[in-house]
This record gives C-alpha cells, structure tokens and sequence, in this order.
C-alpha cells in the first residue's frame, strides 16, 4: 500500500516496515479478527501530525478514506479537526455523533452562520464546559482553548456551576456574539461534586441564582469582549444589589481580577457600545434595579430630568451620585435595540421611568414588560408616551392587570394615529395587551376605534393587537 502526497513518498509496501503491524488483535466485537492492513496504515498516519496535516490540507480523497475509518477519528485531536479540517459535510457528519445533537432539525445552523463546522465548534464548547466540574483545578479548562477561540460566536450555558472557570475563560472568547448564562434552579445538584463547589461558594443547593462576586466576575469578562451583542441573564434570581453590582462594575474604568485580560493590556470596551439585545427575564428586578439599567444602557435619554410623579428619581440621586455623574459624561446616541423585562416587577414606577425613555430615545425597536405589575397606571403611562416615540415597533405588556385607563389611552393612540412619524402614523407594528383586566365597556371602545381607525387608514404600521384572554376579545376580531 503507497501513499504518495507529492513531496513524501510513503512506502508501506515492504515486509519488514508492514510486519510489527500484522500481529492478531483483539476486537471488541470479533475476538478472533485480525486488524486489516489498511487499518493499521491509517493508524500509522494518526500517529504522525505533520502527515495528517499534508493530507488533509493536499488531498480531498484522504479525507473521506480517514472519515469512514473510526479507528483514525477515535484519538483524532479537537485541534486536529479545528485546524485541519474544513470541510462541511465533515462536521455535518460529526455533529450526528453528539448526544447534545440529537433530535434537532439541520436547519439549527442557521443560528450558527449557515457553518457546520463552527455549529460543531460551539456544540463541543458547550459540552465540554457543561462538563467539567473540576473542583481542585476549576480554573484550567481540560482542552486547549485555542481549538476553538475562532469559531465560537455563541455560547449557551443553562446548566453550569464553575463560575470561576467563567471568568478566565470568556476573554479568550474575542469573537463571541452572543451569550446565554443561566445561574437558576436547573443546576444539576444531583452531582456530589456540584454540590460541593455550589457550597463552597455559598449557594444553596436547589440554586442559589446568581451572587454578587458572580455579577463582578462577569463584568470583568464582559469587558474583554468588544464584538457582544447579544446578552441573556434569564432565570437567574438577579435582584437590585446584583443589578447595581453588575453595571458599576462595568462602568468602572479599570478591573482589579487577575483574569481581566483587557484590564491588564488597557484594551477595555464598553458593553453599552456594542449590546443590541439585553434579556433579564425571570429575575427579582424591582423600579430601583431597573433605573440603574437604563440609566446604564440610554445615556442619552436623560432619565436624571426632574419629574413630579417619579419619586424614585431624587432617591437615586441621592444615593448613587456616581452613577449620575457617569450618565452625564455618557454617549450622545444609545445603541439597545431590544430589551426584554418579563417576570420581573419594575411597577408604576418603572413605567414611569420608561415614559422618559420612550419619550427621547431613538435606538430601541422592541420592549417586552409582561408580568412586571404594571397596573392600570402603568400601562396608561407607557401608551401615552408612545405619542412621542419614533422607534418602537413591538411591545408586550401581557397580564399586568390593565383595565380602563389603559384602553382609553390605546384608542387616543389608535384614535389620533401620531405615534409619531412624520407622516402622522403610528410607528408601532405589534402591540400584546393579551391577559389583562380590560371590561367589556373597554372593547366595545377599542373596537370602535379601530373599526373608524381602519377605514381612514390612520392605524399606519399597526399589524398585529392581541388581546386574547380577556373578555370578550372576539369583537376586536370582529371590528378588525
């Protein structure tokens, strides 16, 4: 048997090269067969990288022959593959070989830039980190980073305990767009080593969500990466005193942890000039918290404008003098393009907090505040300010007990048609009002107002109201 990539000649035909091969051994699932020749050719090449490397990079048949060979790929390194391979349906292949694969449909990588090999990248990185719980060198990762820093653009971790391995991992990651974390109740406290580093860190054992040394850590890391765009920190008891954590940890100029990357090198970025896409859902979030997140993300808003019936304003103020100044050096554009608020508890007062944001900001398309016991008053705040705003093309705010001052306030919404754009008509594309407390007085108001907006063509963008679960919805189905 030859191989000849045409600068080496290997020559494999000779008896005494070919004999320390030809010995029996034992298989698996035949005892008694002997390993053919060609299978300990490929376990010859396997051994040798620079071979590997002039194959695969030289010869698209080698590829295919060491594919359908499981003896070559068995011991093939992760930085093998990475850095020698680039074939598609390769990693195609590959990625049905992973347990964390099964079941979903190919057209999944289209969240991952239509590229089967860096799906397979990602898919790998997350298992591997989900995997490794190593409590006496939990900041070592088990692989060379450097396999896969290039090609992982998303990172999702739902089920994930070593959060000091977060922080010296994620600034290597300089590519990442996007980042899912989930500090919860999904831990798998079943794992006596989980447990172990869970109390050691001083949570509880069915997830203590996250704490404030994981709120730092992670501002840290998330200075090291410019290109973020995306961030969800979803389902992970994130209360006020994290909130306030969180963000002055980012608005701090330098960091003093021994993993800030960029710290040390005074390459620092500012999460608020590349995030376009902010998750906190499912958190403990209430008007103070939340006043922070703006105040951080739309500096050019000017949330710190006096207001009679925002109380929360002058207490902020007055006890985070820091923040306010920051918001006054702050950028004269913001950047957030969707925010999403839902099953937390910002209140009236964090209605009335978003009025000013609505009102001035000229960056955010998609808010979704359901479950965040807005109130009637809530809800009537936010629709008014929806008079002045340019932007805004979807909002949910679902079961938040609106009734009648809030249905009042969507017909002179829909009634007027300024919401405003410059040809009078409404900006908005998508309204969720589903699963309030509106009466049937308020439908039959509604209805008539849409049925007269709809006729005079003045409901402008508007191509979706949902009101189901509430009484007698059907007649705005009806009217529309």
């Amino acid at each position: 048997m030859k191989f000849n990539d045409g600068k080496t000649f290997v020559d494999l035909s000779l008896r005494d090269k070919v004999q320390p091969y030809l010995h029996k051994e034992m298989s698996r699932d035949c005892p008694d067969r002997i390993v053919s020749l060609k299978e300990k050719c490929l376990g010859v090449i396997r051994s040798d990288s620079n071979l590997i490397a002039r194959l695969l990079r030289d010869h698209d048949d080698s590829l295919s022959m060491m594919s359908s060979n499981p003896i070559f790929l068995k011991d093939l390194h992760l930085e093998q593959k990475a850095k020698y391979i680039d074939k598609e349906d390769f990693y195609k292949d590959q990625l049905k070989q992973l347990p964390s694969y099964a079941g979903k449909e190919n057209g999944r990588v289209t969240l991952h830039g239509h590229s089967w090999k860096r799906m397979y990248m990602e898919e790998m990185f997350t298992t591997l980190l989900n995997n490794h719980t190593n409590e006496e060198d939990s900041v070592t990762l088990p692989f060379p980073i450097e396999s896969f820093q290039d090609y992982i653009f998303t990172l999702e971790l739902k089920n994930f305990s070593n959060f000091t391995l977060l922080d010296s991992t994620l600034p290597s990651l300089t590519n990442l767009t996007s980042l899912t974390l989930e500090y919860g109740n999904k831990r798998n406290t079943d794992l006596p080593l989980v447990t172990s580093i869970q109390q050691r860190n001083g949570r509880s054992l069915f997830g203590g969500g996250m704490q404030i040394s994981d709120a730092q850590s992670l501002a840290h890391a998330l200075k090291s990466l410019p290109h973020l765009c995306s961030l969800s920190l979803t389902n992970s008891q994130i209360n006020d005193e994290i909130i306030f954590a969180l963000f002055d940890e980012l608005q701090s100029s330098h960091g003093d942890s021994p993993h800030d990357h960029a710290a040390t090198t005074g390459s620092l970025s500012c999460l608020r000039d590349s995030l376009i896409d902010l998750d906190l859902s499912f958190n403990k979030i209430h008007k103070d918290g939340f006043y922070r997140i703006v105040q951080y993300f739309f500096p050019s808003s000017s949330p710190f404008v006096d207001h009679e019936d925002c109380s929360i304003e002058q207490d902020f103020k007055n006890q985070h003098p820091a923040a306010q100044q920051q918001q006054q050096e702050g950028r004269d554009h913001d950047l957030l393009v969707k925010l999403k608020l839902t099953g937390n508890d910002v209140g009236i007062e964090g209605a009335r907090i978003l009025r000013k944001i609505l009102e001035k900001n000229t960056s955010l398309q998609e808010l979704d505040v359901r479950l965040n016991d807005l109130k009637d008053e809530g809800g009537c705040i936010i629709l008014e300010a929806l008079h002045h705003n340019r932007t805004l093309k979807m909002l949910n705010m679902a079961c938040n007990s609106l009734s009648t001052k809030s249905a009042n306030s969507l017909c002179s919404l829909i009634g007027q048609g300024d919401g405003n754009n410059q040809n009078g008509e409404l900006v908005l594309e998508i309204l969720d009002l589903s699963c309030n407390m509106f009466a049937d007085e308020d439908f039959t108001n509604i209805a008539a107002w849409v049925s007269s907006s709809s006729s005079s063509k003045s409901l402008g963008n508007l191509i979706e109201l949902d009101l189901r679960g509430d009484c007698n919805s059907l007649s705005i189905k009806d009217a529309i």
